[in-house]
C-alpha cells in the first residue's frame, strides 16, 4: 500500500527510512500527518526519533497550537513531550486557562503531567481556577481533588456557597459521591441556604434521601 504523502515526503527528504514509514505506530503517523509538527521536526526543535517514539496522549497534545508553542518556546521540553503519558495530562496541556497557570508559575510542568482526571478536569474549570487565583483553594489541594470534590467545585451554584461562606473548602474537599452530587441540585442548596438543611446533615445522606431531596415535590414537604 502505497504511503501517504505527508509520510513519503519525510522519506523523500531522507528524515524517515522506507523501514520506519512502514512501521509507523498510528500516534506517530498521526503527528507527522500535522504540517506544523513536520515544522518542528525540520526546524531541529524536535528529532524524528523522539516523535517516533510518542504515545498518543502526546500525539494529540502535538496537534494542538497552545502546546506546540510550549515546545518552540522551551516550556514544554521533548522530555516532558514523552511523560505525556495520559489523557488527564493530555487535556489540560490542550486547555489555555491551565498553560496560563503554567506561565504564570502556578502550575509546575511536572505537576502538570502528573496530573488524576479529577484535577485536571478541575482545572480546565475557569471557576476552580478563579478560586485558586483568589486563595480559596490552594493548588496543592487542587492536585489532590476526589472526583466527587472535583465535581461539586466545577458547579458554580457549589462555589456560590463557598464563597459566601455557608460552604468551607475543607468541607467540600471531604464530600461523599453522595453529598456532592445533591450539593450540585439547586432546589437542595436553596434549603441549605434557607437553614432548613445543614451541611452534617447533607454528609449523613443515604442514596434514597438523596434521590428524594432532589425531587422538588419531596422538598416542597419540607418548605410547606
Amino acid at each position: 500500500m502505497p504511503l501517504l504523502p505527508a509520510i513519503q515526503a519525510l522519506v523523500d527528504e531522507e528524515y524517515l527510512d522506507p523501514q520506519q514509514a512502514e512501521n509507523l505506530t498510528f500516534a506517530a503517523s498521526n503527528a507527522l500527518q500535522n504540517p506544523e509538527v513536520r515544522a518542528l521536526i525540520t526546524a531541529g526543535t524536535l528529532t524524528m526519533p523522539q516523535v517516533l517514539e510518542l504515545t498518543f496522549a502526546a500525539s494529540r497534545a502535538l496537534q494542538d497550537a497552545g502546546v506546540r508553542t510550549f515546545i518552540t518556546e522551551g516550556i514544554l521540553t521533548p522530555e516532558h513531550l514523552a511523560a505525556i503519558t495520559t489523557p488527564a495530562a493530555c487535556y489540560a496541556l490542550e486547555d489555555a486557562g491551565v498553560r496560563a497557570l503554567i506561565t504564570a508559575g502556578t502550575l509546575t510542568m511536572e505537576q502538570a503531567l502528573a496530573l488524576t482526571g479529577a484535577a485536571s478536569d478541575a482545572l480546565e474549570d475557569a471557576g476552580v481556577r478563579a478560586l485558586i487565583t483568589a486563595g480559596t483553594l490552594t493548588m496543592e489541594q487542587a492536585l489532590a481533588l476526589t472526583n466527587a470534590a472535583s465535581y461539586a467545585l466545577r458547579d458554580a451554584g457549589v462555589r456560590t456557597l463557598i464563597t459566601e461562606g455557608t460552604l468551607t473548602m475543607a468541607e467540600v474537599l471531604a464530600l461523599a459521591n453522595v453529598a456532592s452530587r445533591i450539593l450540585r441540585d439547586a432546589g437542595v442548596r436553596a434549603l441549605i441556604t434557607a437553614g432548613m438543611l445543614t451541611m452534617p446533615q447533607v454528609r449523613a445522606l443515604t442514596y434514597d434521601a438523596d434521590k428524594a431531596l432532589r425531587d422538588p415535590e419531596a422538598r416542597a414537604l419540607i418548605t410547606d
